[in-house]
């Protein structure tokens, strides 16, 4: 037994009084024994029966142990019996060391187990005579731990001696106790006011108890003993003010003795009580803070809180749920309503209860299809809902809009004062979320959850998930606080709601200042400002508080303005340049700070955007500001404003001032009315993006060029005429009228009209090339109609003389063509012009023969050949001469024809002095002809 090595011999053996009994002997880990001799044991009121068979087992691993064996009883049966020792070999037994003869037994047992209080007429030889005695001659307490004190309860007991018995884990009985007590008759004191504590509502409250029929009872309240009236086992004593006065405040115990009709006294009854008549009010009302104010003010949205302080902990409840129609819906609009059951109690007692058809399944739920009405009848019979009032019309679930709700009428005489729910026989609801139930006094109207959360005259109430259990507690259906302090913003009361505290000394109420309210000089708050709006508020001693206060005058700290401040913008001012000023909305300015002004109200900030971005904060001074702008170049700025007061209200942007930042004037484009080589007078334009001022002739550079007429189109646009002379005459006219460049510049002489802005630079026309048109050849004719290709100057040979290609002139027989033979006469003495023979100088000008870009003479008839960019960066690389004429005009017309030139074919100088070459211009084909063709073919000839 136990880890130490000592063991146990157990047997059965006749005894020296010749009966079968069990012996028991415990021995050391050595062999010695304990010391105590041998333990006999025999079945329970039997000393001359059998016992036998005797077996030991081990108890936990202290060294206790159980010795178990099957006897005779004393009826004669065979049983089996068991006998618990202790670690050192003696036999646990269960004594009582105390009792005290008060309103409970004090006990004290070697080991845990049970202890039994017995009225000594209860003849007790096992335990089951105990249980089987009436309930008024015993009462029972559980010993959890040995050797500590352990109260049995007197109550229910009749009177009469008692005896304590105790029986350990095992169910083995002790011998009655060596001490018993006696019990009397003992009057009792119930519950005074509910809770034992009188308030000032209860100063006459009744103090009531029960007592022996027949006796007087003695009730002693302070120092005064009062006779209390006795009506059969009941007693009753009405409180005066002299009771209260002798009680004081604060704890009190009652004590009250009965005498029975012999004269004997019972011990004292007694109850602590407490009194507590001191009505609670209000010390202080304050405001104490201001969530989103700033700089002493509230605007809209913000929250303002009132504390009113009492001069002890109050409790805040709210209106009491009173009506005869109830509807209970799921507490969300968006969730339909889930039960398995229900119990609906008021005043205490249940009127509804119900559970789901399919109970105890685990789909467990009401439902049936969406938009029907069914009357939920009797429970018993195949139904689920049950009416304890006895009319199952009067209750219902509803379906409303895929909404369901459950809509109990609970009659006249079962309207609700006070309001409970609970699930069934310790189940929950299931229900998932919270509930809410409206409450009301004539049925309530509209089918949905919307239409009931709409109406403001039926109650509400928000219950959390329903306690199961059919004896409760359930869970209450309550209001929350509705308790407001009237605030007095601008003369105008609103109500500050009830926010917490409940509990304390100091309430809070908040009110969220609403759009448009406004006072400046502070929120107030008027005399007796509190109201409990069918709520209470009540210390621990449920004393209604005395809810009457001073008034609070304007407090600056929480002035209230809601209104957006005035602001302007008038006047966006340049004073930089020669256009300076005020600039209107869609103007250009070249100040680059320009400075943006308007008006606002005092102590407003104010800041600037352009557009939605903001560009800064304003300077404010009383009710003006200002705003200097950065303005750049060729950007359009929406220039706007926004003031903020001091309470943090921002007003709408100004209009947008629109404003064109134009730091420059752009030089102008030129353009001139030539197309091709200039001849004669040249037309430029100057085009402005934008008006200017100061622009006139003096501003144009020519080179080799005379100006001539300047006209003013526009402040934008401006026309100049140039000419070059051109007396006609070849011998007298000046060295460079044939390819002279004609060159145009403008200055920066001017200004925008906008803003004053001179230009960064100047412009230059394009270069124009400026020709003679006609170049008199005297006795060799006209030249016309030049044109200018691959860098070089051709004219139409117009050689009749009557300056047109008609043929109607008076040389060369009337008529600009002529043959090669001719043309080899002019050009090479009457030998064939070659590419190397084809110069003249006719009438003292320098001229030559065309070449048809070919190094030798094919005879036929075919497409120019290209050549090879020689020399090397000339305009047209792949055609020289007449082809490359061809290439130049071939698709400005239907032909290569230049304009004012005439025929198709024209001679050509030849490679080789073998042979005749033309070039025929409207298709770009060259001919070879033998020395001996005598066509007339026109000539063109280039200017050297």
């Amino acid at each position: 037994m136990g880890s130490g090595g000592a063991y146990v011999v157990t047997w059965y053996g006749r005894d020296s009084a010749g009966d079968d009994s069990i012996f028991v002997q415990k021995f050391n880990a050595d062999g010695t024994t304990t010391g105590n001799v041998p333990v006999q044991l025999e079945a329970i009121g039997v000393t001359n029966g059998g016992d036998y068979r005797p077996q030991v087992t081990a108890v936990g691993s202290g060294g206790a142990y159980v010795v178990t064996w099957y006897g005779i009883d004393s009826g004669g049966d065979y049983s089996i019996f068991v006998q618990k020792f202790n670690a050192d070999g003696t036999v646990a037994t269960v004594t009582v060391t105390a009792i005290n003869a008060d309103s409970t037994a004090i006990v004290r047992s070697s080991e845990p187990g049970t202890a039994y209080l017995v009225n000594s007429s209860v003849s007790v030889s096992s335990l089951a005579d105990i249980t089987a005695a009436a309930d008024n001659l015993w009462n029972s307490a559980t010993v959890v731990t040995a050797d500590t004190d352990t109260a049995i309860a007197l109550s229910g007991l009749i009177k009469g001696n008692y005896k304590v018995y105790t029986a350990d884990a095992a169910g083995n009985l002790s011998t009655a106790s060596a001490v018993g007590m006696t019990i009397d008759t003992v009057a009792t004191i119930n519950a005074v006011a509910t809770d034992d504590i009188i308030n000032a509502a209860e100063q006459t409250a009744a103090i009531t108890g029960t007592c022996e029929a027949g006796a007087t009872v003695a009730l002693t309240i302070g120092s005064n003993t009062r006779a209390a009236t006795v009506s059969g086992t009941s007693w009753s004593y009405t409180l005066t003010a002299e009771d209260i006065t002798a009680m004081g405040q604060g704890a009190e115990t009652l004590s009250a003795t009965q005498t029975d009709a012999a004269g004997n006294v019972s011990a004292a009854a007694t109850r602590g009580i407490s009194v507590d008549t001191a009505v609670p009010s209000v010390s202080s009302v304050a405001l104490t803070n201001a969530t989103g104010a700033q700089n002493g003010y509230l605007n809209a949205g913000d929250t303002v809180t009132a504390t009113v302080t009492f001069n002890e902990a109050v409790s805040a409840g709210g209106p009491t749920p009173t009506g005869r129609y109830l509807r209970i819906y799921h507490s969300s609009s968006e969730n339909a309503l889930v039960l398995t059951e229900l119990k609906v109690m008021s005043a205490g007692q249940n009127v509804a209860a119900g559970k789901s058809s399919s109970y105890g399944a685990d789909t467990g739920v009401i439902d049936t299809t969406a938009g029907s009405t069914t009357a939920l009848t009797d429970g018993v019979a195949g139904g689920n809902w049950n009416n304890q009032n006895g009319d199952a019309s009067n209750l219902a679930w509803v379906l409303g809009a895929g909404k369901p709700y459950i809509e109990l009428d609970l009659g006249a005489s079962h309207a609700i004062d006070s309001l409970v729910l609970w699930g069934l026989a310790g189940h929950d609801t299931g229900q998932s979320g919270n509930l809410r139930v409206f409450i009301s006094n004539t049925p309530p109207t509209g089918a949905t959850y919307a239409d009931l959360s709409a109406n403001t005259s039926v109650a509400q109430y928000d219950v959390g998930s329903v306690n199961g259990g059919d004896s409760g507690p359930g869970t209450t259906v309550a209001a929350a606080p509705q308790q407001q302090l009237a605030l007095d913003i601008g003369g105008t009361t609103v109500q500050a709601d009830y926010q917490g505290g409940s509990g304390t000394n100091a309430l809070s109420f908040t009110y969220t200042v609403q759009a448009g309210q406004t006072d400046a000089d502070g929120i107030a708050v008027a005399a007796n400002a509190l109201a409990l709006n069918g709520g209470t508020l009540k210390d621990a001693a449920g004393n209604a508080a005395t809810i009457t206060h001073n008034a609070v005058a304007t407090n600056a700290s929480y002035k209230v303005d809601t209104t957006a401040p005035a602001v302007a913008l008038t006047a966006a001012t340049d004073d930089v340049g020669t256009v300076t000023g005020s600039v209107a909305s869609g103007g250009t300015t070249n100040d680059t700070a320009l400075v943006l002004s308007g008006t606002t109200e005092a102590g407003a900030t104010v800041n600037v955007y352009n557009g939605a971005t903001l560009l800064g904060a304003a300077t404010v001074s009383g009710t003006t500001w200002s705003y200097s702008a950065t303005v750049a170049n060729g950007t359009t700025y929406q220039f706007n404003a926004k003031a903020t007061d001091a309470a943090g209200n921002t007003s709408a942007a100004t209009a947008n001032h629109t404003i064109i930042g134009d730091t420059t004037v752009a030089a102008p484009v030129i353009t001139d009315n030539v197309s091709g080589l200039a001849t004669g007078t040249v037309t430029y334009t100057f085009n402005f993006s934008e008006g200017v001022t100061g622009f006139d002739a003096s501003d144009v550079t020519l080179t080799n060029g005379t100006k001539g007429a300047f006209t003013v189109v526009s402040a934008s646009q401006y026309t100049l005429a140039v000419s070059v002379p051109d007396d006609g005459d070849v011998g007298s006219q000046p060295t460079g009228l044939v390819g002279t460049d004609l060159g145009l510049s403008v200055g920066t002489g001017y200004t925008d009209l906008a803003a004053g802005n001179a230009p960064a630079s100047g412009a230059t026309a394009a270069a124009q090339v400026y020709v003679d048109p006609v170049i008199d050849l005297g006795a060799y004719g006209m030249l016309i109609a030049p044109v200018h290709v691959d860098g070089k100057f051709y004219y139409y040979w117009d050689r009749s003389g009557d300056g047109t290609n008609a043929n109607t002139g008076s040389l060369n027989g009337g008529v600009d063509y002529m043959t090669h033979d001719a043309l080899d006469t002019i050009f090479n003495s009457g030998s064939d012009t070659t590419n190397s023979a084809r110069s003249a100088v006719l009438d003292g000008l320098s001229v030559m023969l065309p070449t048809h870009g070919e190094a030798s003479v094919v005879t036929g008839y075919r497409p120019g050949t290209a050549i090879d960019n020689i020399p090397l960066g000339e305009t047209n690389p792949t055609y020289d001469d007449l082809l490359a004429i061809w290439d130049a005009h071939n698709g400005t017309g239907t032909t290569g024809l230049p304009s004012g030139w005439q025929h198709e074919y024209y001679w050509s100088a030849t490679p080789s002095a073998s042979g005749h070459a033309s070039v025929h211009l409207y298709l770009g084909y060259v001919y070879d002809y033998p020395v001996t063709h005598g066509a007339a073919y026109s000539v063109a000839l280039q200017v050297l």
